[in-house]
């Protein structure tokens, strides 16, 4: 952990201070520029401070308490130059850690000032600690003694070698049978499976920790704790081994940081290896997992530079840059106020060049998405009021947080800032910026829109059987009532005329009753049959009536299914035809509420449809409903068959708006021609001026009332 002076309110100026004496101070390496580099470990609360040359020169002469007293004395004898402010900062650092003994009342005075700024509890510390939460649960160290001399042939150089040829060789193997160890991975779809790959991630993970515990205890450092954390509760083991810090060596450090990954990558190559040795059965599932998606899902977290994990570490000794996110959040903050403001202030410690401003952005960002993705997890599969709560602590914390304290920052500073080129642009920029968001310039609506006739239907064929006569052509006009389609069904008409002869021979039954004595006694159970006969008959004839399909309305015939003839085989419900009035054609718009407000009857804009063939036209708003829609009236505008409407498909196939959406009707003024089917488009209409802000505060709104049922 290094340094980060932050100006606070301090002690007296002139207060004498003492270090605790159970502080230890080690000399680590060189910096960059060959100056000696030390680390002062605080025992109590196990935590490290790297210290330049100068840091030191101040950790010794800082008792004296008098700033001046301090910095002349380290010009005069140590021919170090600091300022007295320098000299008053670095000791508020020390007192801020607690490094400073509390002698008398005063300093136990201020311990218990500390401790109680420091106490949170109830929702604060839950705000605070469902992004990261560690549990230790185990103080390793007299176990690792214990066992070291287990795992010691996992540090000879003939290990790693060994582990290589046996990993090549498992490629090698696993190449010529590779369809059959692809193919693997469908076994793991069920619940058996994920039990087994959860079972060997876990433990994959537990050996990953051991290894950062092996390397630490084997290169001297003490593993303080080891347990779970709870990263965006989703529980992590992990290992502390902060004492790493204070090893002389960059290249120990990275074999620590290191020595996880490395631990998985020895697994995948062995499992690899046994894979293609050991017979069908659990102990080659496991290796199969064990060589593929295990590790590769474990270090595609793990190398990731962005979150605290193993690769963060790793990059961090690489570059030889201590608290990498920090310095390199710091360095993008410095480079953001010089580009607004031009103050001309000192990089931060580490400098501020564009990578390290670049890699402190992409931090924020990577953190920025990975919270809101977290929280919107939780809200959609969870509950909405816990989903709700994190993305409000995620924009206080990230966004509205962050701006209070730089405008506190720059107000405090007021007093010495100048107005110079730098500031003047980013006014203009600024100025800018809020006519953006906040003048009403947006005065074009742009909806999704769908061109149609009023009148279409589609014919189907009403009945399986033989097209007995199809009367229309394509393109041909029909008047309502005249017939279009009709289908014989040979099992109806059969039916017709076995009713019909059985009508006949009741009836010859019943005129012949007086001729002999057992139709006279049968007449009322013959003249029952004969009506329902006659029933029947009357129920088959207009079931064939209705094989005989009629216009609906004046209209031309289109979309006629090709090989659809007289004397052709249907289906029943098949679509035969269309029949279109293009007279009735117009144009129908879908309006969200968030623009509701900006249309009225009367307004003028242009369709644009999707079909380059077809060219745009003028539009008039005839009317807009006053009610929502339930469910989308044609599905040719939905999302789910390529519309550009929102909307979701229920159980029973309705398509509901995902927003509260409201049909406008438009006249179209002088279309080219005419539609027969339906074009897709969208208009743009010249609506209510609008500023950007306003749009997305009513949008937020709706949002919110939306989704606000719990």
């Amino acid at each position: 952990m290094g340094l980060a002076f932050t100006a606070a309110g301090g002690a007296p100026r002139h207060e004498p201070v003492r270090l605790r004496q159970d502080l230890t101070l080690r000399q680590v390496g060189q910096d960059g520029d060959g100056a000696a580099l030390w680390v002062l470990h605080d025992p109590a609360a196990n935590r490290y401070f790297r210290l330049s040359w100068t840091d030191v020169a101040m950790l010794h002469a800082v008792e004296r308490g008098d700033p001046a007293a301090v910095a002349a004395e380290l010009a005069r004898e140590a021919g170090v130059r600091v300022t007295p402010d320098a000299v008053e900062e670095f000791t508020r650092f020390l007192r801020r850690n607690a490094l400073i003994a509390a002698d008398g009342e005063g300093g136990r005075k201020r311990l218990r000032d500390m401790a109680a700024r420091a106490r949170v509890g109830g929702v604060r510390w839950l705000l605070r600690s469902y992004l990261s939460l560690r549990i230790p649960l185990v103080r390793p160290d007299r176990f690792l003694a214990r066992t070291a001399w287990l795992v010691a042939w996992c540090f000879h150089p003939a290990t790693r070698w060994i582990v290589a040829a046996v990993g090549l060789a498992g490629l090698l193997l696993t190449a010529r049978q590779a369809d059959v160890y692809f193919r693997s991975f469908l076994h793991f779809f069920n619940l058996e499976g994920a039990l087994l790959f959860g079972g060997a991630l876990a433990g994959v993970k537990v050996l990953h920790e051991l290894g950062h515990a092996y390397t630490a205890h084997r290169l001297g450092c003490r593993v303080a704790t080891m347990g779970v954390g709870l990263m965006l509760l989703w529980p992590v083991l992990y290992t502390d081994a902060s004492d790493a810090w204070r090893l002389p060596s960059r290249r120990q450090r990275l074999a620590i940081a290191a020595a996880g990954i490395k631990v998985e990558l020895a697994i995948a190559a062995l499992a690899l290896f046994l894979w293609n040795l050991l017979p069908e059965g659990p102990a080659r599932s496991v290796c199969f997992v064990l060589s593929s998606s295990t590790w590769l899902l474990t270090l595609t977290i793990n190398l990731n530079p962005l979150m605290r994990f193993d690769g963060y570490f790793i990059l961090s000794d690489a570059l030889g840059i201590e608290n990498l996110h920090e310095r390199a959040i710091a360095a993008a903050r410095w480079r953001m106020r010089e580009f607004l403001y031009g103050l001309g202030d000192p990089p931060p410690p580490g400098g501020a060049g564009r990578p390290l401003a670049g890699f402190g952005v992409a931090v924020w960002l990577y953190r920025f998405l990975l919270f809101f993705g977290y929280a919107a997890i939780v809200y959609h599969l969870v509950f909405k009021a816990l989903g709700l709560l994190l993305v409000a602590v995620l924009a206080y914390g990230s966004m509205i947080k962050p701006l209070v304290q730089e405008v506190r920052t720059m107000a405090a500073r007021r007093a010495g800032l100048r107005f110079n080129q730098t500031m003047a642009r980013s006014a203009v920029l600024l100025a800018l910026l809020g006519a953006a968001l906040f003048a009403p310039w947006r005065t074009t609506v742009t909806l999704p829109a769908v061109y149609r006739a009023e009148r279409h239907t589609v014919v189907y064929a009403p009945a399986g059987g033989r097209v007995a006569e199809l009367a229309v052509a394509p393109g041909g006009r029909v008047a309502a009532g005249e017939p279009i389609l009709t289908v014989e069904t040979p099992d109806v008409d059969f039916r017709i005329d076995q009713t019909r002869r059985e009508i006949e021979i009741l009836e010859w039954q019943l005129s012949v009753r007086g001729l002999r004595d057992a139709f006279l006694g049968e007449q009322n159970v013959l003249s029952a049959e004969l009506r329902s006969q006659a029933e029947q008959l009357r129920t088959l004839l207009r079931q064939r009536e209705r094989n005989r399909v009629l216009a609906p309305f004046d209209g031309t015939v289109i979309d006629v299914q090709p090989g659809i003839r007289a004397g052709s085989w249907i289906a029943r419900n098949e679509a035969v035809l269309s029949v279109v009035a293009p007279e009735s054609a117009g144009v129908v718009a879908y309006v969200t509420e968030a623009d509701l407000g900006r249309l009225g009857a009367g307004m003028r804009g242009r369709f644009f449809p999707r079909n380059a063939d077809f060219p745009p036209f003028d539009v008039e708003i005839a009317r807009i409903d006053g009610f929502a829609l339930r469910e989308l009236d044609t599905p040719y505008a939905a999302s789910t068959f390529g519309g550009d409407v929102a909307v979701t498909a229920t159980k029973d196939n309705a398509l509901v708006p995902v927003e509260a959406s409201f049909q406008v009707h438009l006249r179209g003024q002088g279309a080219a021609h005419l539609p027969e089917h339906v074009v897709l488009g969208r208009i743009t209409v010249h609506g209510q001026p609008e500023a950007l802000a306003a749009r997305l505060f009513r949008r937020a709104v709706g949002v919110f009332q939306r989704e606000a049922g719990f």
